[in-house]
């Protein structure tokens, strides 16, 4: 699962983007922001979490 990523900015601030990576969420100030952002982007329910892709697979 991917709930989003966190990009570091050479002003010190952080890009905070969705599942896709062109969706961008907003800047954070901090990096504790910018986790607490992504935090809010997981699901509230379960689901299945996928480590690897299928041609990874033994």
């Amino acid at each position: 699962m991917h709930a989003g990523s966190i990009e570091p900015l050479h002003n010190g601030r952080f890009k905070v983007r969705g599942r896709s990576p062109f969706a961008v969420i907003r800047e954070a100030e901090t990096a504790e922001e910018a986790v607490a952002l992504v935090l809010e982007l997981l699901p509230t329910s379960p689901e299945p979490v996928i480590t690897a892709s299928a041609d990874e697979h033994v």
